[in-house]
């Protein structure tokens, strides 16, 4: 479903054709179930070690915690999901649920023509691609880019940064960090100066209701992607309350990022949501809409399988999530 958007003023650059295609041999398939998979198996059995918890003890909270995260999901929509991303089991659940689908739709926007063109744009100017992810907990993003990049074959940096208002996040995000670089070091060697995507990374404890939080703007808003992920139907839930405070933290964004630079909003498509995010983008000068979409697509790609988190995927019974109603939009500052 195309969403018609009359807002849109100018159009990202086209693909760029006179780029040299690079050799076959310095492309990677990152998977996105096998990466998550792997994170989340390491953090089973450390939290075991750890906790001193028979596995099947531990294995049979995260179906209970998967369980209700899908309700808090899907239940009735009367206030914000309410998820414990300070209990390490909590965080492993979603993990489990929902990594590989939000990386899939992720990879989804990465792959759109006017966005991939983009992104390779800026490779080809500065050998980096600099990206900040709004409410990104565990690194979702940067597995999608990384996988989108060493697809791509090209030779080059990510600067990646998560913005979060739960802190303990970051150790997820850490590990999420050092599987993409163990499977860069199984295809290309041990050492990271023959790796094909060098990744600087770090993670910020923000909340962004408060909007005076916002010191260095100028360096956090900086970046060539900024990605608000459920950001708007997550964090500012009740319509008319908190849009104001949403509307700041786009006026913000929209002074302090660079022309040309893009934001992308991913959220679930029901009609508040798409359209409240798409009137705040009209009510900033700031922002051109370029790409307005939802998507009910399968968001793993065909050539994976969720089969990567078995043994545990028959146990936990809660299957990961295969599917989504979201939309994005993708704006360029102009």
């Amino acid at each position: 479903m195309i969403v018609e958007v009359p807002l849109g003023r100018r159009q990202l650059p086209e693909a760029v054709d006179e780029v040299e295609t690079p050799a076959p041999s310095t492309r990677m398939e990152l998977g996105l179930a096998s990466t998550f998979a792997a994170v989340f198996k390491r953090g089973v059995r450390r939290y075991v070690e750890i906790s001193g918890q028979s596995e099947a003890d531990v294995v049979a909270e995260i179906r209970k915690r998967a369980e209700r995260m899908r309700g808090e999901y899907f239940g009735p929509r009367i206030s914000p999901p309410q998820f414990e991303y300070n209990v390490p089991l909590e965080r492993l659940a979603y993990i489990y649920k929902y990594c590989t689908c939000s990386a899939g739709l992720f990879l989804e926007v990465m792959e759109e023509d006017q966005v991939s063109a983009f992104v390779q744009e800026a490779v080809e100017k500065r050998g980096d691609v600099k990206v900040c992810a709004f409410g990104g907990g565990p690194g979702t993003e940067l597995v999608s880019m990384s996988s989108h990049l060493l697809r791509s074959g090209f030779e080059t940096g990510v600067t990646f940064t998560v913005v979060d208002r739960e802190n303990n996040w970051a150790e997820s995000y850490e590990a999420t960090v050092r599987e993409v670089q163990s499977r860069m070091a199984l295809q290309y060697g041990d050492r990271p100066k023959d790796w094909p995507l060098t990744i600087s990374h770090k993670s910020l404890t923000l909340d962004m209701h408060q909007t005076g939080g916002f010191g260095d703007v100028q360096g956090l808003f900086g970046y060539d992607l900024h990605v608000l992920n459920h950001v708007v139907s997550e964090i500012f839930h009740e319509v008319g309350k908190n849009a104001d405070a949403l509307a700041k933290i786009l006026q913000v964004m929209g002074h302090a990022a660079a022309p040309g630079s893009l934001l992308v909003l991913i959220d679930r498509d029901e009609g508040w949501v798409r359209e409240t995010s798409l009137k705040l983008l009209q009510m900033s000068s700031r922002w051109d809409v370029a790409i307005a979409k939802g998507t009910q697509n399968y968001l793993l790609p065909r050539r994976e399988s969720f089969d990567e988190f078995q043994p545990y995927r028959t146990a936990i019974v809660e299957q990961p999530r295969a599917k989504g109603k979201v939309f994005y939009i993708v704006a360029e500052r102009n």
